[in-house]
C-alpha cells in the first residue's frame, strides 16, 4: 500500500513530466526565427504575423499588417525560396527573452532581374512582369548556381506561455514616426514664422520644441542661430527706419487718360541716415470718413534689384532724397469705395542695407 507522501511524490513527478514534454513540444527560439523570416521573404504575412509577439500584435492588427505588406509577395522569391537561408550567427538566451544574431542568405534577385534584362535587350528602368520574370528565371537557372547576396540582422524574441515569438518592438516603432512627424510640422512651422520679422521670436521658440525630441537635429541647432541674427538685424533694421523720413505725403483721386478718378499716392523718402539703402518698403493706410484704417497698400520706391534710366542700381545715399518722376503717382487699385479722398497715414515699414 502507497503511502500518502510516496503518492504527492508520484504526482509531483508525473506532473513533471509532463511539463517537460509540453515545452520541448514548442520549437526553439532559433527556428522560430527562421520560419518567420522564411515567411517574410516568401510573403506569407499571415503566417509571418503568427510569429509575432503579443505585445507587437497589440500595437498592429493583423488587417493593418497585411496592408501595410500587400505588395510583399514576390513571385520570383517564391520560385528560388530553397536558396533562402538563416544561418545563427550567436545566441543569447534565458527562460524568457532570447537575442539571436542572423546572417539572413537569400537569392540576389536584383542582380538576376537586372541579367534577364540585359539579355532580353530590355532598359534597366523598365518592368517586367513578375510571374513572367520568375518563369524565365526559373528555367535560366535551372542547371546554375544561384547568385547569392546575404546581410547581418539582430533579432529579439519572448516566451510566451511556452512558446517563442519574434519581438518587432513595433511600439517604439510607432513612438519613433509619430516623433518624426511631430518634427516635420514643428520645422514646417518654424520656416512659415520666419518668413516675416514679427515671427521669428516664435520660430525659435518652435526650433527648440525640436531640440526637446532630438538634441541633435541640426536644423534647428543652425535654425536658432539664423534666427537669432535675423532678430538682431530686424531689430537693427528698426532702429535705423527713425532715420528715414518720409515727407510730402499726398492722397487723392487722380485722372488717367484711360479712367477717372483713381485713388493714388505720392510721397518723398530722404536717408538721413549714415548708410547705404538698397530697399525702402512704404505701408499706406486708407482711412473712411470716420478716420478707421479700411486698406493698406504696400510699396517699394526704392528697390536694389531695380534698374534706373542710367542703369545703375537704384540705392538710397546718405542725404540722398528719392521722389517720383512729375507726373507719376502710385495706384491704389484696391482701395475701397469707403475711402475719403485724402484720409491717409503712411510709414516706413522695412529697409534691407546694402552693404
Amino acid at each position: 500500500m502507497k503511502t500518502p507522501l510516496l503518492k504527492l511524490l508520484l504526482l509531483l513527478g508525473a506532473i513533471s513530466a509532463l511539463s517537460a514534454c509540453d515545452n520541448n513540444a514548442f520549437p526553439e527560439p532559433d527556428e522560430v526565427l527562421s520560419d518567420y523570416l522564411t515567411a517574410v521573404y516568401t510573403g506569407q504575412n499571415e503566417v509571418a504575423y503568427e510569429f509575432v509577439s503579443s505585445d507587437d500584435k497589440s500595437v498592429k492588427s493583423l488587417k493593418d499588417y497585411l496592408a501595410e505588406n500587400k505588395n510583399r509577395a514576390d513571385p520570383v522569391a517564391k520560385v528560388f525560396v530553397d536558396e533562402f537561408e538563416v544561418r545563427i550567427v550567436s545566441q543569447n538566451q534565458s527562460d524568457s527573452n532570447a537575442a539571436i544574431k542572423a546572417s539572413i542568405i537569400l537569392p540576389d534577385l536584383d542582380g538576376m532581374l537586372k541579367g534577364l534584362k540585359q539579355a532580353s535587350g530590355k532598359p534597366a528602368d523598365e518592368k517586367i512582369d513578375p510571374k513572367i520574370a520568375a518563369q524565365m528565371l526559373k528555367k535560366q537557372y535551372e542547371d546554375l548556381d544561384i547568385p547569392t547576396v546575404y546581410k547581418n540582422e539582430s533579432f529579439q524574441l519572448v516566451n510566451e506561455m511556452g512558446a517563442w515569438k519574434v519581438h518587432l518592438n513595433w511600439q517604439a516603432e510607432l513612438l519613433q514616426k509619430a516623433r518624426e512627424e511631430q518634427i516635420a510640422r514643428l520645422l514646417a512651422d518654424a520656416r512659415e514664422l520666419r518668413k516675416s520679422d514679427s515671427g521669428l521670436q516664435a520660430a525659435i521658440e518652435k526650433y527648440k520644441e525640436v531640440l526637446e525630441l532630438d538634441s541633435n537635429m541640426a536644423i534647428a541647432i543652425y535654425g536658432i542661430k539664423d534666427a537669432e541674427q535675423e532678430i538682431k538685424e530686424y531689430k537693427l533694421k528698426q532702429e535705423y527706419i527713425k532715420s528715414v523720413a518720409l515727407y510730402d505725403l499726398e492722397a487723392k483721386f487722380y485722372t488717367t487718360f484711360s479712367k477717372n478718378k483713381v485713388p493714388g499716392v505720392k510721397f518723398k523718402i530722404k536717408n538721413n541716415g549714415d548708410r547705404l539703402l538698397r530697399e525702402v518698403e512704404v505701408t499706406v493706410y486708407f482711412k473712411n470718413a470716420s478716420g478707421t484704417v479700411i486698406a493698406e497698400e504696400r510699396y517699394r520706391p526704392v528697390l536694389g534689384m531695380k534698374k534706373s534710366y542710367s542703369g545703375d542700381q537704384v540705392i538710397l545715399k546718405k542725404n540722398y532724397i528719392w521722389q517720383m518722376e512729375e507726373g507719376n503717382f502710385y495706384k491704389a487699385d484696391a482701395v475701397p469705395t469707403e475711402w475719403k479722398e485724402g484720409a491717409v497715414e503712411a510709414k516706413v515699414t522695412n529697409i534691407k542695407f546694402a552693404e
